[in-house]
C-alpha cells in the first residue's frame, strides 16, 4: 500500500482535485504539537486569538446599557398584560406581531400606523428604523432623549400596541402545522 504524501512539515498533504471537499484542518507529529495544527490555513493558536477576538468584538457590540434597558421596562410596563419578551434583543409583541424592539447599543424602534408614523417622524425630526442595513418601513427610531422621557413616550407606545392589535393575529409554525389545531 503505498503511502500518503506529506508535505516538508510531516503534515497529511491534501491530493484531491480542487473543489472537493477539504478539511477544516491538518494535524502534524513534528514541532511544537498542537501549535502545528491549521484551521482554515491559520494556526491553532491564532485561530483561537481571531475566534477570541471576534466574540469580544460582538458582546460589545450587542450589549445595551443599564439606564436604556430600564427605562424601556418602565415604557413596557405602562400597558398591563404586556411583557417584555427576549435576552439579548429585548422586544414586545401582540398577536404574533412585534411592535417595539430595543437594539443594541440602545436604540429604540417603534411600529406605528401611517399617519401617527409621518407625524412622528416631523415632530422628533428622526428616521425610519434600519436593522442590519435593512430600512423596517413600519418602524420609527425614538431618539435617546425620548425614551428617558416615559411619559411623552408612552402615548406612541399605546398606539403602537393598538395598531398591532389591529392586524390580523399571525398563527404559530405549531399550530400551522397541526392544521390549526393546538398541540
Amino acid at each position: 500500500m503505498p503511502s500518503e504524501p506529506e508535505n516538508s512539515t510531516g503534515g497529511r498533504v491534501d491530493t484531491r482535485p480542487r473543489g472537493e471537499m477539504r478539511s477544516w484542518g491538518t494535524l502534524s507529529s513534528v514541532g511544537n504539537g498542537w501549535t502545528d495544527v491549521l484551521v482554515c490555513g491559520i494556526s491553532l493558536p491564532a485561530a483561537h486569538q481571531v475566534l477570541e477576538a471576534t466574540i469580544v468584538m460582538a458582546q460589545k457590540k450587542n450589549v445595551i446599557a443599564g439606564d436604556e434597558l430600564a427605562c424601556y421596562e418602565e415604557l413596557v410596563a405602562t400597558i398591563p398584560g404586556v411583557e417584555r419578551k427576549g435576552a439579548t434583543h429585548p422586544y414586545t409583541s401582540c398577536n404574533g406581531h412585534m411592535f417595539s424592539c430595543l437594539h443594541p447599543p440602545g436604540c429604540l424602534a417603534l411600529r406605528l400606523p401611517e399617519g401617527e408614523r409621518e407625524a412622528f417622524l416631523k415632530k422628533y425630526k428622526t428616521k425610519l428604523f434600519e436593522s442590519y442595513g435593512v430600512v423596517q418601513k413600519e418602524y420609527v427610531e425614538v431618539p435617546a432623549s425620548l425614551l428617558k422621557n416615559t411619559e411623552e413616550l408612552q402615548k406612541y407606545f399605546a398606539a403602537s400596541y393598538r395598531y398591532v392589535g389591529s392586524l390580523k393575529p399571525k398563527s404559530s409554525p405549531k399550530k400551522a402545522a397541526s392544521g390549526g389545531k393546538k398541540a
